[in-house]
C-alpha cells in the first residue's frame, strides 16, 4: 500500500466518522522533536519509554506522576509508590537505572542531558502525593542539568491534568474524566518548554476548536509484538487515536510528533472522547504542525481493572525496560509514523 494511499484513506476515514483498521500512514515527521506527555499510570509509562528509548524522543511532559522503576512488581511498593516518598530512595533508583543500561534493556542515560522535563503535581492531589511527584524531579536530576527541568508544584488541583477551560471540572474535583478547570493551560506551558523553546519554534495560538474529522480511529493490534498470544491480556486495547492536522496530511510539511498517554479511567471505556478531544492538545496541534498519537489501553480485570498502562508489572517483569510488550508496541506506533 503506497504512502499517499494510506494517507488518503485515513483521511477518508475522518472525514465519514469510519473506523480504520488500515496501518498507520507515513508521514513527514521530523525525527529530532518527538515528545511525549502522560498524566498518572500515562505518566509514569511516559517516563518508562523516556528512559528506555531515550534516543527516540527530546523531551517529556509528566503530570502527577511516580519516578521510574518506583513500584517494582509487588502491591507493596506500588502503593508506597503513590503516597510515601519517604520510601522512595533515589539511589536505589539510579542503581536500577545503571544494571538496566548495563544489559542493553535500556538506551544509554547520557542522551537525556540535552533533553527536557516538565513536571507538575497538584496541591490537593491525594491519589499520586506530591513528595511523590517530586522524586520524579530528583530523579530526572541525575541526568540532565536543573536549567532542563520545569516544575509546577503551585496549582490547587485535584489529580488530573489542569486546564483554562471553564466547561471542565472544578479544579480540586477527584473524578472522571481527571481533566480539570484550574485556570492553568498546562499543555500551553508544556509544549512551550520541551518542544517550542528548545527548537526556537515560533507557537502560533492553538485553534478555537480542533477538527474533528482530523482525529482517526486506527488498529493497534499490527504493532504489537508478534510473539505475543494473546494482545487482550496485555491491556492493550483493540484500537488507538491519531491527530493529523490539515498541514502534515499530503507529506509536504515537515511536522513534529507528541505522543499523548492516558491515564487510568481515561480511555473510551470510562471516559468516553473526554481525554482524545477536551485536553487541548489537539488545538495546540493544527495551529503548530503537530501530530499527536494517543494509544490506548483498556481494562483487564483484575490485573488493570481501571485500564492503566503498566507501571507496577501486570505485563511481565520487562515492563520498564526496551523489552516490554507495551513498551515495545508504542514504539512500533512510532516507527510506523516515520516510516520505519
Amino acid at each position: 500500500m503506497s504512502k499517499m494511499f494510506r494517507i488518503s484513506l485515513f483521511i477518508t476515514c475522518g472525514l465519514l466518522s469510519l473506523v480504520c483498521s488500515i496501518p498507520l500512514p507515513t508521514l513527514n515527521i521530523n525525527v529530532s522533536t518527538i515528545t511525549l506527555s502522560g498524566g498518572s499510570a500515562g505518566g509514569a509509562l511516559a517516563t518508562q519509554l523516556h528512559i528506555a528509548y531515550s534516543s527516540m524522543f527530546s523531551g517529556a511532559a509528566l503530570i502527577a506522576s511516580p519516578p521510574f522503576a518506583c513500584a517494582k512488581m509487588n502491591l507493596v511498593s506500588t502503593a508506597a509508590c503513590m503516597t510515601l516518598p519517604l520510601s522512595i530512595v533515589t539511589a536505589d533508583l539510579e542503581f536500577t537505572t545503571f544494571s538496566l543500561q548495563e544489559l542493553g534493556l535500556i538506551d544509554p542515560t547520557k542522551n537525556l542531558a540535552n533533553q527536557r522535563v516538565w513536571i507538575f503535581s497538584g496541591t490537593k492531589d491525594t491519589v499520586v502525593y506530591q513528595g511523590v511527584v517530586k522524586k520524579q524531579e530528583e530523579y530526572y536530576r541525575l541526568y540532565m542539568p536543573s536549567t532542563n527541568i520545569a516544575t509546577k508544584y503551585d496549582i490547587p488541583a485535584a489529580h488530573s491534568l489542569a486546564t483554562n477551560n471553564s466547561m471542565d471540572n472544578a479544579c480540586d474535583f477527584l473524578g472522571i474524566p481527571f481533566i480539570n478547570y484550574c485556570q492553568y493551560d498546562s499543555v500551553r506551558e508544556f509544549l512551550r518548554f520541551i518542544l517550542f523553546e528548545p527548537n526556537n519554534i515560533y507557537a502560533k495560538e492553538p485553534a478555537r476548536l480542533m477538527k474533528r474529522e482530523n482525529l482517526i480511529k486506527f488498529e493497534q493490534k499490527p504493532y504489537i509484538p508478534s510473539s505475543v498470544l494473546i494482545p487482550y491480556m496485555k491491556g492493550l486495547h483493540d484500537f488507538g487515536y491519531l491527530y493529523v492536522p490539515d498541514a502534515c496530511k499530503n507529506g509536504t510539511t515537515v511536522c513534529h510528533l507528541h505522543v499523548s498517554l492516558h491515564g487510568c479511567l481515561q480511555n473510551d471505556e470510562f471516559s468516553g472522547m473526554a481525554y482524545f478531544e477536551r485536553t487541548g492538545i489537539n488545538e495546540w496541534a493544527e495551529t503548530n504542525n503537530i501530530v499527536v498519537l494517543y494509544p490506548q489501553a483498556h481494562s483487564i480485570i483484575p490485573y488493570s481493572a481501571l485500564a492503566c498502562w503498566d507501571w507496577f508489572g501486570y505485563t511481565g517483569p520487562a515492563y520498564t525496560t526496551n523489552e516490554g510488550i507495551q513498551m515495545q508496541s508504542i514504539r512500533n506506533m512510532i516507527k510506523a509514523l516515520l516510516g520505519k
